[in-house]
């Protein structure tokens, strides 16, 4: 829900032009004060030390509608500590020995000892050092967005406007402030990795309990705000600012579902519809990237894939390392697993296949219905993935069942750092070799050895694994994962 915070504003020596604040305070949506203080007068020699410092001149539009464009210049002096000077249209010093500055429509941003705090055009003080980051947008237009300016305290965003009014109080991990109102008229933010929407003048719409939410404004001509919650999809219909009960019956199509939904792999829609809608199994450039993008995001889960049959079960070691390898430190913050968490990750990634415990070896199952680890283990380097045959077939639920032969080229951990490092492996001296041709000028060595996946990466590197896999597809327009059926694999000694 939404939560009101209290806010302490503490007014106390002035400094700098800006009434201090105590650290650990921050305003209330009230608390605007002018400092009386002025900027500092120099002498004439002082002066004369200024104008010869180095002066950059910064500039923001706006668009007023009706009113025509504004354009605000000051222009920047640097000292030779590295602090700035700002200094008016007139030539006139309205801030001094600041790190850092931001132009808004009638206000100034200014940042000092790594904390911004607003200013008006003459340099007195409108609201204190309280903000660790902004976001104050300049449009695809050129002109800076007149509206909501974002602000960061303490790991939160809010918003101010462009009085310095806090309209949104900085409680949200993330907070998107869209260019055009008329385009998407609500402000997405996020809260404990769950989305909701507020309206732009800080009202709270839709609460932040959904794992998706998002509006398809170019598609869908009504206010409606698609979200999705334990894989449910449905849509909430906004009127005059008020938000109605979710209808589960609005579905957002399917190609806005992947892309709202942190289109997270390379290629993932080409694989959604060749793949998943038309069971295609020629292998295209775009398989290829989405293969070599999937298992090199997922590390871990390639490489500790363990070997085992279809409706066979896994050696226990080899699959206990590859459920430490691909949950998180959330699963293991108290030093192990338990065992509702361990059977929700093998009905994710082996379709709940039947496992059996060995007391010594990868996690050792406790009394207490916990695992725990019986050792450590790392791993160095990375590969890349070439998919070299794919098959399909149904299984008897209708769905489809994968068959992919893949093949792992491996690159030392240090590799891409220095053309002349003579430890890097063999495969990265290739690629170096690859940047020189005239088809790759320009390109990063990682950028270059990613282009290997399509551009028959075996008659080049040097192959150190190969997988023959069968998978089932989930969620392919979500977070994609893999369930395996069964695991063949083939490693070659690494030099």
């Amino acid at each position: 829900m939404h939560k009101q915070l209290i806010i302490l504003f503490a007014l106390c020596l002035v400094m700098l032009g800006c009434s201090a604040v105590k650290d650990g305070d921050q305003p209330s949506a009230e608390s605007f004060t002018e400092s009386e203080a002025s900027p500092k007068e120099t002498d004439g020699a002082e002066q004369v030390m200024q104008e010869s410092l180095q002066e950059e001149r910064i500039s923001a539009k706006y668009w007023l509608g009706d009113a025509g464009e504004k354009v605000v210049n000051f222009s920047v002096r640097y000292q030779p500590d590295g602090k700035k000077d700002l200094v008016d249209p007139k030539g006139e010093t309205i801030l001094s020995a600041v790190e850092d500055y931001d132009l808004m429509l009638n206000l100034i941003l200014a940042k000092k000892e790594n904390k911004w705090g607003l200013y008006d055009q003459a340099g007195q003080c409108v609201l204190g050092h309280f903000y660790d980051e902004i976001s104050n947008y300049e449009m695809p237009d050129g002109y800076k967005a007149n509206g909501l300016v974002g602000v960061k305290s303490r790991g939160l965003w809010g918003a101010i406007d462009q009085s310095g009014k806090i309209v949104i109080q900085p409680q949200y991990d993330s907070i998107v402030l869209n260019y055009y109102e008329e385009v998407e008229p609500f402000i997405k933010v996020e809260q404990g990795g769950k989305f909701g929407y507020l309206t732009r003048d800080g009202k709270l719409l839709v609460d932040t309990v959904w794992d998706v939410a998002f509006m398809d404004v170019l598609n869908v001509p009504e206010d409606i705000i698609f979200v999705k919650r334990d894989g449910k999809w449905g849509g909430i219909r906004v009127g005059n600012d008020v938000a109605f009960p979710v209808d589960w019956k609005l579905q957002p199509s399917e190609r806005a579902k992947l892309s709202y939904n942190n289109w997270k792999y390379d290629y993932q829609w080409n694989f959604y519809q060749d793949q998943m809608l038309n069971s295609k199994t020629g292998i295209t450039t775009a398989t290829k990237i989405f293969i070599n993008d999937y298992f090199s995001e997922n590390s871990m889960e390639l490489r500790l894939l363990p070997v085992f049959p279809r409706r066979g079960t896994p050696d226990w070691g080899s699959l206990s390392d590859f459920i430490i390898a691909n949950t998180g430190s959330k699963e293991w913050a108290d030093g192990h697993m338990t065992k509702e968490e361990f059977d929700k990750y093998m009905m994710k990634y082996f379709s709940g296949i039947s496992y059996e415990p060995k007391p010594t070896t990868g996690l050792i199952y406790k009394d207490e219905g916990i695992f725990v680890p019986a050792g450590g283990f790392s791993f160095h380097g990375s590969f890349i993935y070439e998919l070299t045959n794919l098959d399909m077939e149904q299984a008897k639920d209708g769905r489809n069942i994968w068959r992919a032969h893949i093949k792992g080229y491996y690159f030392y951990e240090m590799d891409g750092s220095s053309e002349d490092d003579e430890y890097q492996s063999g495969n990265a001296r290739i690629v170096w070799g690859e940047m020189k041709k005239e088809e790759n000028k320009g390109l990063s060595f990682w950028e270059v050895r990613d282009r290997l996946v399509f551009n028959d990466p075996g008659s080049k590197l040097d192959l150190k694994g190969e997988w023959t896999i069968e998978f089932i597809v989930n969620d392919p327009l979500g977070e994609v994962y893999f369930t395996y059926l069964s695991c063949e694999n083939k490693w070659l000694p690494f030099s």
